[in-house]
Formats: C-alpha cells, sequence, structure tokens
C-alpha cells in the first residue's frame, strides 16, 4: 500500500481533532471551560460554542477541499485568535492560571503543527494564477501522467487505498492486472494497467477516476454527456441539463 505524504497524514489528523473539538464545545461547553480553567459564565459558554463552530467548518473544510491548504491557513489564523481570547482570562482572578497556562502551552503546539503542516501544502502544490498570469509550464511535464510503455497508466493524488474502491466501481480490473507504485516527489500514485485491450478507452476510464477522486466528479460537456468519442462528437447538441437516463449513461452519480 502507498504510504501517504506526511502532510497529508497530519492534515487528516487535524481535521479529526477539530470535529471532536468542536462537538464537545458544542454539547458541554460548561466542562470544556472548567477543563481548561475558564470561569463558566453564560458569555464564555457562548465564546465556546462560536469557536466549536468554526472547529466543525475547518474539520469539514480539511476533508472536503484537495488541498486544504487555505483552511489550514485559516486554522493557523484561529489558533492566534484563540490563544488572544485565552491571555485576557488570565484577568480574571476566579481564572485557574495552571490550567489555563497548560491550555495556552497545548495550543501553542498546536499552532505550530498547524503552522509545519499549511507550509508544506503550500510548497508542494503550486499556487493558483492570478487573473492575467499565465499558468505555470515546466520541461518535464506537469501532467503527473505514469510514463509506462505499452501499458495505460496515470497518476492520482490519493493512496492506493483510495484509489481501489473507484478502479473497483468502473471495472477496471477487467482490462487486466493493475499495478500501483509511489509517484515522484510524493505526488500520489501511479496506477499501471496491464493490458492488451483498447489502450485508448483504458485511459478514458483512468481519467475517469482521476476526476472522481480528485475532483469529487466526472467533468462532463452537457453538450456531449457521454464524453469524447469521436462518435458523439457527430452529434453534438446544445448545451443543456441531463436528464436522470443520460447522466446515468454519463457515468455520473446520484
Amino acid at each position: 500500500m502507498t504510504k501517504q505524504p506526511p502532510e497529508r497524514m497530519l492534515a487528516k489528523f487535524l481535521g479529526l481533532f477539530s470535529f471532536g473539538l468542536g462537538v464537545a464545545q458544542l454539547a458541554v461547553p460548561d466542562r470544556i471551560n472548567k477543563l481548561i480553567g475558564v470561569q463558566d459564565k453564560p458569555k464564555a459558554r457562548a465564546i465556546q460554542r462560536a469557536v466549536g463552530v468554526q472547529e466543525l467548518t475547518a474539520a469539514q473544510g480539511i476533508f472536503a477541499f484537495s488541498p486544504p491548504t487555505p483552511v489550514l491557513w485559516a486554522r493557523v489564523a484561529g489558533d492566534i485568535m484563540h490563544i488572544g481570547l485565552l491571555a485576557q482570562a488570565f484577568d480574571n482572578k476566579k481564572t485557574d492560571k495552571t490550567k489555563l497556562g497548560a491550555t495556552i502551552g497545548a495550543l501553542v503546539g498546536i499552532g505550530v503543527l498547524d503552522t509545519f503542516v499549511s507550509a508544506r501544502y503550500q510548497s508542494a502544490w503550486p499556487k493558483e494564477p492570478t487573473q492575467g498570469e499565465p499558468l505555470p509550464t515546466r520541461p518535464d511535464s506537469t501532467e503527473l501522467e505514469a510514463k509506462v510503455p505499452g501499458n495505460p497508466s496515470i497518476t492520482i493524488l490519493a493512496s492506493e487505498a483510495e484509489i481501489r474502491p473507484r478502479l473497483q466501481e468502473l471495472e477496471i480490473a477487467s482490462y487486466g492486472d493493475i499495478v500501483f507504485r509511489p509517484a515522484p516527489g510524493d505526488r500520489g500514485t501511479e496506477v499501471v494497467v496491464q493490458t492488451k485491450k483498447n489502450s485508448e478507452k483504458v485511459k478514458a476510464d483512468l481519467r475517469r477516476v482521476k476526476q472522481l477522486i480528485e475532483v469529487g466528479e466526472i467533468v462532463r460537456s452537457e453538450g456531449a454527456p457521454e464524453g469524447s468519442k469521436a462518435k458523439r462528437q457527430l452529434f453534438q447538441r446544445p448545451a443543456q441539463p441531463l436528464n436522470d437516463k443520460e447522466f446515468a449513461k454519463a457515468g455520473g452519480r446520484s
């Protein structure tokens, strides 16, 4: 099984951490206040619930976006804000300064981890071009497509465990044996199909798998919903929403 890059594993940990903390802050804010040494008052509970919503939103963003770089940097900003709120609580005489100090220390540690993961993602993923700025080009090709002579192949930004269910869903194994190998530079997994069948059809299905995993859906033109087959291109139509039958034929999922 392909080992995931460290930033991906850490991001998943932070997402799960945010989810658990957010649920606790919404469900039992009074206990969280007692745990961190803050006086339990209605205002403190309201702040806990607001931060809980923020944590749940961060968790959702980490698992929904690929890459989740903006969400991770938002967590860093949130860490700074939370440290500031806790620092203000030191002025309250009823604050348990021992617990509060330990909480601030733990939060600083989480902030350092958030910053590390954000920086790793920032360096590993190209920046989105601004309006009017040309797309970056590289002489060694940036299509992330594995080059294996004679066998259809593609590189997908996911682990083998994440890719296998999609391959089974689209019955890629019916074409031949499937080989997985780590992509260079921790850029996901190379998927190679050892087959003697129509390589163009296999490549098209591999691209569908890549889109399902990295984008979440198969990108189609509503003018030619079945894809780019030459036969279908002869019967293009004005773009329009697909009915259920066309959607299923195009490989969509309900």
